[in-house]
């Protein structure tokens, strides 16, 4: 069933003031939206990035993917693309950790105050999926843990895009540092928050400087950053 669009959008659009994807999209954003807190230019930048790796090997990865709803629509991409990826989701489904490593972590506090918030189970990330009839358990792989512990574990072996979204300092640079050498020339990694959270935003500072020259800051959707890996 196509999503009627309101008087509303329809103003905005015709001022040139409307999302500049078609109504189709925009009926995608609104039913996978119980189940994210990404807007739908965020939404809409993983699914242009996801275009833009057709000719790249490798897996899609997300990295923090709480109640599903940005999973789902890569999930779709990968359906509607004859399942020709894996789909590859971690999450701790504990929320957020409590504690850091590095007692000097420049969201060392944000971390004991967020401890334990923002939990979502492993039937939420179906659910999400199954909400675009896109979840098939032999090319969507789960993996329930803390990142440190499970991404190494999960045989990935090339990604063509990741999406990591896990706020703070800690889990994003291990994240990025752990992707890169997965990611072959072309391929992208959106991380979200760069704009909202200092600790997020340090992790990509220092990770695209030492990466000598793999990964660059292409551009900004609303607070996330994109990331292209050369």
């Amino acid at each position: 069933m196509k999503r009627s669009v309101s008087l509303r959008e329809s103003i905005r659009r015709l001022l040139g003031r409307g999302p500049a994807w078609p109504p189709e999209r925009d009926a995608l954003f609104h039913r996978v939206a119980p189940f994210s807190m990404l807007g739908p230019e965020r939404l809409n930048s993983l699914l242009e990035l996801a275009g833009r790796v057709k000719d790249v090997p490798g897996d899609f990865v997300e990295i923090g993917t709480c109640r599903g709803g940005s999973a789902a629509l890569l999930c779709g991409h990968v359906k509607e693309t004859g399942w020709n990826r894996h789909l590859h989701l971690f999450d701790s489904f504990q929320g957020h950790p409590k504690t850091t490593k590095d007692p000097s972590a420049p969201d060392r506090i944000l971390v004991e105050e967020w401890g334990g918030t923002m939990v979502a189970s492993v039937d939420d990330v179906k659910k999400a999926c199954r909400s675009l009839d896109a979840f098939d358990g032999g090319r969507v792989s789960i993996h329930p843990g803390w990142i440190e512990e499970t991404l190494e574990s999960a045989g990935i072996r090339q990604v063509a895009l990741a999406h990591v979204d896990v706020d703070w300092y800690e889990p994003t640079l291990y994240s990025l540092k752990a992707l890169l050498p997965k990611i072959p020339p072309g391929g992208f990694i959106q991380v979200d928050d760069y704009h909202y959270f200092e600790g997020c935003r340090k992790a990509v500072d220092e990770f695209v400087a030492g990466s000598g020259g793999r990964a660059r800051i292409e551009g900004f959707v609303k607070v996330a950053a994109v990331i292209s890996v050369r």
